[in-house]
């Protein structure tokens, strides 16, 4: 079987994520994957753009692009090559808007018809890996701040949950201002406690560039996993400086069986 043939033949575990689908408006397309993809599931092109990459890279990069022909299929588009542009985005079909995330044992993608849906973005990551020796480089100070004063036990789903957060923001405001941002330009304030599944907001934070703005999302947890999503129908909607301090009143961790 080539990658020209029947995309959701060639790994039977990439389906429509319901999980992902949840955070996201019924004009978006998903899918997932779960375990390792093939680099032959892979166009000639893509292959070609990916051949510098290291296996772990590749396989990454080969469940994405999978994650994408299967969620593109779900609007009519087949057999399409997801190539990079200069800048290194996805360059998705004509009137086509997306998002890939990869994490260990985890792809997905979400797409959508810019007639429906100007931007999205979207990101998966394990609780674990975001190590408070790296804080200082994620994270505001007042960030810092609220996430020190929780228990120990819960800072490592917080600190991975704004991480995320921030991923899935600068995803999906790069389409619309084209602002190179860091991990400092914007804060994450969490709705209420962190929990299994609930809603964050983003806001600018100093001198953010073009990105002066912000925007509300969604997030579910499935044990150590964490995935995040933000969209939006029309222009990024301005939103005043928050702080992050409802972190603080976090007393509910993700447990085990979430879906995200």
């Amino acid at each position: 079987m080539t990658a020209n043939d029947d995309p959701t033949a060639l790994v039977p575990c990439a389906r429509s994520s319901a999980m992902v689908a949840n955070l996201l408006p019924s004009a978006v397309a998903v899918a997932a994957i779960r375990g390792a993809a093939d680099a032959q599931t892979l166009h000639a092109e893509e292959r070609a753009a990916g051949r510098a990459f290291a296996p772990k890279r590749l396989a990454e990069y080969a469940g994405g692009r999978f994650a994408a022909r299967v969620a593109l299929a779900s609007l009519g588009v087949a057999d399409y090559p997801l190539l990079r542009s200069s800048d290194g985005q996805p360059r998705w079909p004509p009137g086509i808007t997306g998002s890939i995330t990869h994490t260990e044992d985890f792809c997905a993608a979400a797409v959508a018809g810019r007639d429906r849906c100007r931007s999205i973005g979207i990101d998966a990551e394990r609780m674990g890996r975001v190590n408070e020796d790296l804080w200082p480089l994620l994270f505001r100070a007042e960030e810092i701040a609220a996430l020190r004063r929780l228990p120990r036990e819960r800072r490592s789903a917080a600190a991975t949950l704004c991480f995320s957060a921030k991923e899935a923001y600068y995803k999906y405001q790069f389409p619309l201002t084209a602002a190179w941002l860091d991990f400092t330009d914007v804060a994450i304030d969490v709705d209420g406690d962190v929990r299994a599944a609930g809603t964050f907001r983003v806001s600018a934070a100093g001198d953010a560039g073009g990105a002066r703005a912000g925007a509300t999302g969604r997030y579910a947890f499935d044990g150590p996993l964490v995935v995040t999503a933000i969209t939006g129908p029309g222009d990024l909607r301005t939103f005043s400086e928050r702080s992050p301090d409802r972190l603080g009143n976090t007393s509910t961790s993700p447990g085990p069986g979430d879906t995200r």
